[in-house]
């Protein structure tokens, strides 16, 4: 039984707690939360919020934002509620599920930009097989992904690596020329390119770099209408290397196959996302018996 009255400092703290966490007095017969809403709800909403983003990846992006946005208000619909009717117990389960729902639009958001998006790119767009790498460019301005025909290689002989000097992050803008076999007997249409990956004229080494490599995937974005300094690099291995160059040329990141490539983005972002509900997971219960030995504190 407990007696009200003149306490000390410390049970003057410990009841603060109780009356935050829970409402209704002291005494024992008071029913705690349940200890697996603590831990799974709010989990099962950050693996619904990841496993959108990834059905996002497939679909249109409303497929993500939708759920998103009715977990959150149902979530703060709980913290209202638990607010207005001094129900501590439902508040901090919205806060939980507020947080949880954050934490994997970040996550998601992060996974999305690194792998999923480029994923959902390629497989929106053309792909094209067996293309000799002196095909006119402009018969493929709708490419996202080429398959070159076996001999194609980069040469890594005509390196042009161009470093602008006005921009603060000293990037320096790296291309080669696609061709068969290390020989440009006729107008470069397609560039292998990359940042930060290569010495002004030499050590070329973007993307893959296996003498089977023979797919590219091409940049984000309208084609011919590339970065300044990629296309500031393109003109300089032009004049370096009395190269002829396609008025409509692609630019390309080097992979070993294109198709395969794609599917290793949706791998890389599905561990991402296991990995971190897995480790959430641990959190939330931590978390979630922290929060119900509190609410079980009977003085």
């Amino acid at each position: 039984m407990v007696t009200y009255g003149s306490v000390s400092g410390d049970s003057n703290h410990q009841d603060y707690l109780h009356a935050f966490l829970r409402s209704g007095s002291l005494h024992a017969g008071a029913n705690p939360p349940n200890i697996w809403e603590l831990i799974f709800i709010p989990w099962i909403c950050l693996a619904i919020i990841l496993a959108c983003v990834t059905c996002a990846s497939f679909s249109i992006l409303a497929v993500l934002w939708v759920p998103f946005a009715v977990l959150v208000v149902v979530a703060c619909l709980f913290v209202y509620a638990g607010w207005k009717k001094h129900r501590h117990g439902s508040m901090i389960l919205g806060i939980l599920i507020i947080i949880a729902c954050g934490m994997a639009l970040f996550v998601g958001l992060i996974g999305w930009c690194s792998y999923l998006y480029d994923y959902r790119r390629i497989g929106h767009g053309a792909t094209y097989s067996n293309v000799s790498p002196y095909e006119l460019a402009a018969a493929h301005s709708d490419a996202t992904a080429i398959n070159f025909m076996n001999g194609t290689t980069v040469d890594t002989s005509m390196t042009y690596g161009y470093l602008d000097g006005l921009e603060a992050s000293d990037k320096m803008y790296c291309v080669a020329p696609v061709s068969f076999g290390g020989q440009n007997e006729s107008t470069v249409q397609y560039f292998a390119v990359g940042t930060d990956c290569c010495q002004s004229r030499s050590s070329f080494d973007c993307g893959a770099t296996g003498e089977n490599a023979t797919g590219g995937i091409t940049l984000a974005g309208v084609p011919w209408s590339y970065p300044a300094g990629y296309e500031s690099a393109v003109s300089g291995a032009e004049y370096t290397y009395d190269l002829t160059v396609g008025d409509q040329y692609l630019l390309l990141t080097w992979v070993d196959d294109a198709e395969e490539y794609r599917t290793k983005l949706l791998h890389k972002g599905l561990l991402l996302f296991f990995v971190f509900a897995g480790v959430y997971m641990l959190l939330s219960c931590v978390s979630g018996l922290l929060l119900h030995r509190m609410f079980t504190y009977k003085g």
